[in-house]
Formats: structure tokens, sequence, C-alpha cells
């Protein structure tokens, strides 16, 4: 990340997007989405490492580089991710101080989050408004509703991974279609559920649901016992969740996203079904050695 910034603020050809999203971050990264959510994740890994040893509060600097980070993708995404991630740490946090103060910060986030999704459903103009979007998510909306088109050609099987972007020159391909449907050339979904479903089928699809369920489900039942390894957890996966919806970030080959959500899923799980002894370490202690005095007069003592 400060490699990215360096690039981004003093070598901005290299630093800098030139093509349709010009002048926005992404340094050493390819695109500014991909930025945004690794410094996302970087917030979130500082704050649960200082919760983990207060002694490494000096890294608590990475947390402004990240919000530099952010504002410099000037992705709205981005930012939503930050948030959110940082409200289920919080929540977290809060929920492991205490049953009274679980129950308390439970109920104020299901109070805020059927607020938030009123507001998406009742008033969702007005909120992308005031975060300068428009509702068709960028243009994301046609995508989605063209490659759900696609997919439900061949719902069982899917197309095969990644041979539907790969291969965008034949008259033929179902590329074509996405592409005349769009009137533009998408790269990828920009969905990650509607990636899987067009690349590998319902079957591929039900794998994946079952693959984060499992994550989310070990997270959530080590939340109260788990320290911040479980706050890092839960809310590693509630950002990479969020982003999954408008971002295909969990199909790809060799990924670091999918990587960290198998790394997340296998560590929780393990230590739900075989809780680490780490935290039982302590200083090995030495018996202690009586002084010749001692010595002397516990031999007299025992004569």
């Amino acid at each position: 990340m400060f490699i990215s910034v360096f690039l981004a603020i003093f070598v901005p050809s290299l630093g800098q997007m030139d093509d349709i999203l010009e002048g926005a971050w992404s340094g050493v990264w390819g695109e500014k989405q991909a930025m945004g959510m690794y410094a996302a994740l970087l917030i979130l890994a500082t704050f649960c490492l200082v919760l983990a040893n207060p002694r490494y509060w000096t890294s608590l600097a990475l947390v402004p580089l990240g919000m530099i980070a952010i504002v410099g993708t000037t992705g709205k995404t981005a930012i939503l991710m930050s948030l959110a991630g940082v409200c289920v740490l919080g929540v977290g946090w809060l929920i492991q101080r205490g049953p009274r103060i679980a129950m308390a910060a439970l109920w104020g986030s299901i109070v805020s989050g059927s607020a938030v999704v009123y507001g998406l459903t009742q008033g969702k103009e007005e909120v992308f408004r005031l975060l300068g979007r428009t509702p068709d998510f960028t243009g994301r909306t046609e995508v989605w509703r063209e490659v759900d088109y696609v997919a439900n050609k061949k719902p069982m099987t899917g197309y095969g991974f990644h041979s539907v972007w790969d291969d965008q020159t034949s008259v033929a391909a179902p590329y074509q279609w996405i592409a005349e449907g769009t009137g533009f050339f998408p790269q990828n979904a920009h969905s990650s559920w509607l990636d899987v479903m067009l690349q590998l089928g319902v079957p591929g699809l039900f794998l994946l649901i079952t693959c984060m369920g499992f994550g989310w489900l070990a997270a959530i039942i080590r939340l109260r016992t788990g320290g911040p390894g479980a706050l890092f957890a839960l809310s590693s996966l509630a950002t990479l969740t969020l982003i999954s919806f408008t971002e295909s970030i969990l199909v790809s080959s060799m990924d670091m996203p999918w990587l960290l959500v198998m790394l997340v899923t296998a560590k929780s799980v393990q230590e739900l079904l075989l809780p680490s002894s780490m935290h039982m370490l302590s200083r090995p202690t030495t018996r202690h050695q009586p002084r010749p005095a001692e010595t002397i007069f516990y031999r007299q003592e025992t004569r």
C-alpha cells in the first residue's frame, strides 16, 4: 500500500489509471476497485492487530494510509466496504464485551440494518443521488441482465471456467450476446455470483454459497470467544461478501480475495472444531533453587 500511494502521487503514469477511469488511483493493481478493497482489508487487519497486542499501537499509522488510498481511488464501493467492515468489527467487539452489551449491539445492528434496507428499497433514488451514483450501478444492471439471460440458457452446466470471457472474438460465442445487449464490451459479469452461475452453472453456484456459508457460520459462532481473530474473520468476510455483489472477485484463477476467503474459513472451522492451544502457552517456570544457607538449614531440620 505504501508503494501504491507513492506511485499514485509521485509517478502518476504508473500509479493512476489512464483508460475509462482516468486519474483514479490504482497503485500496483490493475484497477481502482482492487486497491480500494485491499486498503479496506488493511484497515481491518490493523485494528485487529492492535486489539490482539496493544504493543503494536504504532501500526495504527496504517489506518490513515488506507483511508488516503480509498479516497484516491474515487470509488464509492471502497468507501462503503470500509464502513461496512469497520461497523461489523465494532459491533463484534461490543458483542465480546459481555452479554448485556452484546444484546444492545445486536438490537442496534438490527434496527440500523432494517433502516438501510428500507432506504435502499423505498428511497433508492435519493440514496444513490446522495452517493453520487446512478440506480443502475454505473451500468452494471445492464451487464447483470444480459449475463443472467445467457446463463439461463445453460443453467446446469454453465459454459466452462472463463470460457465466455476468454472468447470475445468468435461471432457465435456467448460473449457476443452480452456485448450486443449492453452496447459495450464488459470484461466480467461485475458480480461473483452471476459469474459463477454463468461459468459453472447451478452446481457451481451451490458450492460457492456453501463455502461462503461455512465461513460465515464458523466466524459467527466463534465471535463471542474468538477474540481479535474472530473479529477479523467476520469483518473481512463482510467486506469481501459486499464487494462480491458488484465485482467478480471470487472466480478468477489464483485470485487473492478467494484465497483470503478460504484461509479465513479454514482457520475459523479449525478453531471451532480443534481450538488452538497457543493461548495456553506460558513461560517455562524454573524451580526455586535454595541458597546455600537455606540448604544447610534444611538439612539440619531434616535431621
